[in-house]
């Protein structure tokens, strides 16, 4: 059967370690996704509102992808009565199965919405041996 896992555990664990890694007043924010299993490729919808296209990396290793956004830090001499509007570090990470083609991974960013689309290996058909 095939299929993407998207995996809790280990978002929690990469994103632990983020938090341990930066200071006490910054956080990551988990970015929000959908994915669909389509006939010969999977898609991956992540929510990336208010990062451009040059914030957001995206990186697969070792059958993980993960999606990274991040705005650089303005520091500004405003005085807040309310400050909501400041994630400036968000991401989400997908463990991918042994049917994933990661040489086919491709993106597009548009309208606040991140689409990855990653290719399906074909299914190896099994080999016949002639016996002489």
């Amino acid at each position: 059967m095939r299929s993407l896992y998207y995996t809790t555990d280990l978002l929690n664990d990469i994103f632990n370690s983020f938090d341990r890694s930066l200071s006490s007043k910054e956080q990551y924010k988990v970015l929000k996704s959908n994915i669909v299993d389509n006939e010969d490729h999977y898609s991956i919808l992540l929510e990336v509102p208010g990062f451009l296209q040059d914030e957001v990396n995206i990186e697969v290793k070792d059958r993980v992808l993960n999606v990274k956004a991040e705005k650089e830090k303005k520091q500004d001499e405003v005085k807040y009565l309310v400050k909501e509007i400041d994630y400036s570090k968000a991401g989400a990470s997908f463990s991918l199965t042994k049917d994933v083609d990661v040489d086919t991974v491709k993106a597009k960013m548009e309208n606040g919405l991140l689409e990855i689309s990653i290719g399906k290996k074909e299914e190896e058909k099994p080999k016949m041996i002639k016996i002489n």
